[in-house]
């Protein structure tokens, strides 16, 4: 059932979403093929919106642990996007 709720969150699900970026923006593009109608806008990073600025975008290509033998363990971005904390700091 490719119009059912599942079907999109699984669809959407391997987007790295965050509330700037490329996973943002493809996830709003396939939301559009769904839903033709719905207006996209879009705001530069740095600009004030009432007490809050938009921050600069966050896109990450690769984030892991490593044990002491440089061997990768449970968290790996790649496996899971869920794997990282938004706008964290690399280590």
């Amino acid at each position: 059932m490719k119009n059912s709720m599942y079907f999109w969150a699984k669809e959407l699900f391997p987007f790295n979403r965050s509330i700037t970026g490329k996973g943002v923006r493809k996830t709003l593009k396939y939301i559009k093929k769904k839903i033709p109608k719905l207006k996209i806008k879009s705001i530069k990073s740095g600009v004030k919106c009432f007490d809050w600025k938009v921050p600069l975008e966050w896109d990450v290509t690769e984030a892991h642990i490593k044990d002491n033998s440089n061997k990768k363990i449970i968290v790996d971005f790649k496996k899971n996007n869920l794997h990282l904390m938004g706008y964290s700091s690399p280590v």
